[in-house]
């Protein structure tokens, strides 16, 4: 013990250690340690926890749970002088949004500082297994969708999982030839496609333009034999 403490206390110690002293101011240990903590006490002991109250909220505890922080209030509260209503105004302050909103919408309001500790663990307890829950569904909505329709979009290129199948083969010729990668049809982008994928394999749109030329070689062709069929009939007729 060294110190403004030390140099209060070893005098009483010796006091105290002395059997024959009968007259010394401190009888007792336990009166001892009264006196030692009223005179090493910060004066400025209870204003710093009562800044330290006023700045805490349910979210600056751990797991951020009203329990925690119904814990860590109760010690700075011991602390000070407040009365029960200021506490009890203090307490709701700092609790998480939800529990605040739901407990201003208990038909009885809590009327003691423990009764209102009490109601605000309960809902907030409630609160975070019902979020918990929630997290949970959304997470297995998230496992069911992937096997449905999943993909990542970078320029012209997507990439998609669905229940038909375009290979990687036909996609390379897509992209060949110019076409959607996605349904093989058009020189849209992937993006703008309203057909989806389609495994049908596509066609070249070379070869495309190529069909028109023969069919209209082929037309000219019949029309010529026609016409020497026409000339035919009218030199057998003469």
């Amino acid at each position: 013990m060294e110190g403004e403490a030390g140099d209060w206390a070893y005098p009483f110690l010796g006091e105290l250690t002395n059997p024959r002293n009968h007259n010394a101011a401190i009888q007792d240990l336990q009166t001892f340690g009264e006196e030692f903590a009223r005179a090493v006490s910060d004066p400025d002991e209870e204003r710093v926890a009562a800044r330290k109250i006023v700045d805490l909220t349910q979210d600056d505890v751990e797991t951020k749970s009203t329990n925690k922080y119904t814990t860590k209030f109760k010690t700075l509260a011991a602390e000070l002088t407040w009365n029960d209503a200021a506490l009890m105004a203090q307490f709701s302050k700092g609790l998480h949004w939800k529990t605040k909103e739901i407990l201003s919408q208990c038909k009885q309001q809590p009327s003691t500082l423990q009764t209102l500790m009490n109601t605000a663990i309960v809902i907030d307890n409630v609160r975070q297994e019902n979020e918990a829950s929630r997290k949970k569904e959304t997470g297995k909505e998230k496992e069911k969708g992937k096997g449905k329709t999943s993909g990542i979009a970078s320029g012209e290129t997507i990439i998609e999982t669905t229940t038909t199948q375009v290979s990687k083969e036909e996609i390379d010729r897509h992209k060949e030839w110019g076409l959607c990668i996605k349904c093989g049809r058009g020189p849209h982008k992937a993006t703008e496609c309203c057909t989806g994928w389609d495994a049908t394999p596509a066609k070249n749109p070379a070869d495309r333009k190529k069909e028109p030329k023969k069919e209209s070689a082929k037309i000219a062709e019949e029309e010529e034999e026609n016409k020497d069929e026409e000339l035919g009939k009218e030199d057998r007729c003469a």
